[in-house]
């Protein structure tokens, strides 16, 4: 008895939802919001590759110049030593 009360009553109350949502519609927001979830994650990824690869340039540059800074140092070394010997060490700042 109690069963079949429960029953009406579950009945009752699903037939006047005032504003129920069928399945479909339920589903469409789902498939909705993922598809914006997908998207958002795509670009997302794409700025993480632009930034990671901005990164490695940056890098890249920086040894290449640091590269260049030994290098004339290198060669300012050399000249250094080419007056020291030749007896003009004197008009080295």
């Amino acid at each position: 008895m109690l069963c079949r009360a429960l029953s009406c009553k579950h009945e009752e109350l699903e037939f006047n939802l005032p504003n129920a949502i069928d399945a479909e519609t339920v589903i469409n927001l789902l498939e909705k919001n993922g598809n914006e979830a997908d998207a958002r994650i795509d670009e997302l990824e794409q700025q993480v590759e632009t930034g990671s690869s901005l990164l490695t340039n940056m890098v890249t540059l920086m040894q290449e110049s640091e590269e260049r800074i030994d290098s004339q140092q290198q060669r300012f070394n050399a000249l250094e030593t080419i007056l020291k010997q030749h007896g003009l060490g004197d008009f080295i700042p």
